[in-house]
């Protein structure tokens, strides 16, 4: 009797000031301006019944709304979104505080496990340490050739394309980014895996469609619960695909470095290559190097796993209150970053649609406010991979603008967008590639 009665106002207690701790996280955050909600829902049935294009128009209709912040309640959980450059510099730049992903990252861990992308504390800091060296330019400079090839890749495709028009831009640019990234992240080429690479790129998509749709539905963010659904399944069957892939090909280049007694893994981290001769021994070719292979590396030391290994490859392919523009942001409301809209503000961009190169001009640069323009984040959780991106970005494009003059097909105007994972648009994109005639 006595035991449960001290249960009883032990709960009792908890429950006082869990209410206590509620009613004063909530009297902060409906401070933040937000559109009309339903009482204990807030935005929930709102957001389920957008289809993701809606959900895109919704996104920017309100960030020009409530600009420069707004709430939104999904269930009893607040999401804030930013999109000015002053509460971007506070959240971003303070290395101590605003670390922890939302829990909505969650839906991502059956994937991308709690690799760089979704860990925190500790385990971010050493597996971020571990990483950094993967994109050290000695490191990328090995992956020159590969992108160089890659480029010619797109080169020879496009004088293929019947009227010089790519009917599906990012279908036709994916295709190849996925064939870089294989090769300079896993040491493998997909030239000769048509029929795979279309499967591996359509079940990423969907994966992008399945979050999305798990995210506005609060009752499948229980593990449990969507794994009985439809969605669920779905879901799983592709997660065997995708990981299947990965650990072929991680037990593949595992037994490579054995066959070869680990020697290339010896010289990751230098200029130092072996000769012919120490290949000719060994009596088996070198192979390309790769990032997948300082994780390797990193294994035979211990301080990853090979279940470590897949996050991080997997992954290639708010604590604190906080106060932002007059508005105290309580601890334990989720904080978005639309960099999509940031840079598009006119306030610091003028005419922000309008094709400008000269915006990026040095003096304009050092002019504008330095979290207005953000492609790779910025602060500690800043990308990783941005070198090897730009990398990326101006071997292909120098391929391209040494070959061909580019038409657009399609109005700005009239390009249509959907909330994904990754910006995406609703209808395929057409570009004209006329060859350029070289004398």
């Amino acid at each position: 009797m006595i035991i449960s009665l001290l249960l009883f106002c032990s709960f009792l207690i908890l429950l006082y000031y869990y209410i206590l701790h509620y009613e004063k996280f909530v009297r902060h955050i409906n401070n933040i301006p937000s559109m009309p909600s339903h009482p204990l829902l807030g935005h929930t049935i709102t957001l389920w019944l957008c289809t993701q294009e809606n959900l895109w128009k919704l996104q920017r209709k309100l960030c020009k709304e409530y600009y420069p912040l707004y709430k939104l309640w999904l269930g009893s959980i607040a999401m804030v979104s930013v999109h000015h450059p002053d509460d971007l510099e506070k959240v971003l730049s303070n290395p101590k505080h605003h670390l922890s992903k939302g829990y909505l990252y969650d839906s991502l861990k059956p994937w991308l496990g709690t690799g760089l992308l979704i860990s925190d504390g500790q385990k971010w800091h050493s597996r971020r340490k571990i990483l950094t060296p993967t994109f050290h330019f000695n490191i990328l400079k090995q992956f020159i050739e590969i992108l160089i090839e890659e480029g010619n890749h797109i080169t020879q495709s496009l004088r293929n394309v019947k009227d010089s028009t790519v009917d599906n831009l990012v279908s036709f640019v994916s295709h190849h980014t996925l064939n870089a990234i294989c090769e300079t992240a896993m040491g493998i080429s997909l030239e000769n895996m048509g029929e795979f690479q279309q499967q591996y790129r359509k079940v990423v998509h969907e994966m992008g469609d399945i979050l999305i749709y798990r995210i506005m539905r609060p009752w499948l963010h229980l593990d449990m619960t969507f794994a009985l659904t439809p969605m669920g399944r779905k879901h799983a069957k592709n997660l065997k695909i995708l990981h299947g892939f990965t650990e072929k090909i991680i037990a593949e280049r595992k037994q490579y470095h054995e066959r070869t007694n680990k020697q290339y893994l010896k010289h990751l981290e230098s200029d130092v290559e072996l000769s012919n001769t120490d290949e000719e021994i060994m009596g088996i070719k070198k192979k390309r190097s790769a990032m997948l292979d300082l994780l390797i590396a990193a294994s035979y030391n211990n301080e990853i796993n090979n279940s470590d290994i897949r996050e991080e490859i997997d992954t290639f392919t708010f604590e604190v209150r906080i106060s932002l523009n007059s508005y105290l942001v309580p601890s334990g409301a989720i904080m978005q970053i639309h960099i999509f809209d940031i840079h598009r503000d006119p306030n610091f961009w003028p005419n922000p649609d309008v094709f400008d190169p000269d915006r990026f001009l040095p003096e304009k640069i050092q002019k504008r406010h330095p979290y207005s323009y953000l492609p790779f984040s910025a602060g500690s959780r800043n990308c990783i991979g941005q070198r090897f991106a730009m990398l990326e970005m101006k071997t292909v494009i120098a391929a391209l603008v040494n070959n061909f003059y580019l038409e657009s097909v399609d109005y700005l105007k009239n390009l249509r967008f959907k909330l994904d994972m990754i910006t995406r648009v609703t209808h395929p994109i057409r570009v004209k590639f006329v060859p350029i005639k070289h004398s």
